[in-house]
């Protein structure tokens, strides 16, 4: 293997270290857009179960007056 030979895989080696970085950081940044919106689906189920028992709440204590 000549010298010519090994710049030239490392070149390449180089191009495609580059290329898979590039591409985990578009995933990276599709995963912080998705961040939000998983955050509020996931934070709304609990909000919606408190609800659920508030209203519980008030009906029954309402029925009893």
């Amino acid at each position: 293997m000549s010298n010519s030979d090994s710049l030239c895989s490392a070149g390449d080696v180089l191009f495609q270290m580059a290329e898979v970085h590039r591409q985990i950081q578009v995933q990276l940044e599709e995963m912080v857009r998705y961040l939000p919106h998983l955050l509020l689906i996931s934070s709304s189920v609990p909000c919606r179960l408190y609800i659920s028992i508030i209203k519980s709440s008030i009906d029954f204590h309402t029925a009893r007056v």
